[in-house]
């Protein structure tokens, strides 16, 4: 998985992340001020999750598999915002 410059370097304070993962599962991932967006290739709906540390985004944009990250990582790990 290659990661742009910007997803590298980027400092956490006010920088909005993002990652549009090779994944049959998920479309898009954004992490903005610990709070991570999922968007699945599925549906329209972007799901918010609060709580969420910047490593564990750069992690889910590196992971061999973005649904298997997501199902052992995120869902039910940090809290669903609405």
């Amino acid at each position: 998985v290659e990661l742009s410059l910007e997803e590298v370097i980027a400092p956490s304070i006010g920088s909005r992340l993002t990652h549009t993962p090779s994944s049959d599962a998920i479309k898009l991932i954004e992490w903005e001020k610990n709070t991570l967006y999922v968007k699945f290739n599925s549906g329209a709906k972007t799901y918010r999750f609060e709580g969420v540390p910047e490593y564990i985004f750069h992690d889910f944009a590196k992971a061999h598999s973005a649904g298997r990250f997501f199902q052992q990582n995120i869902k039910g790990k940090f809290g669903e915002a609405s």
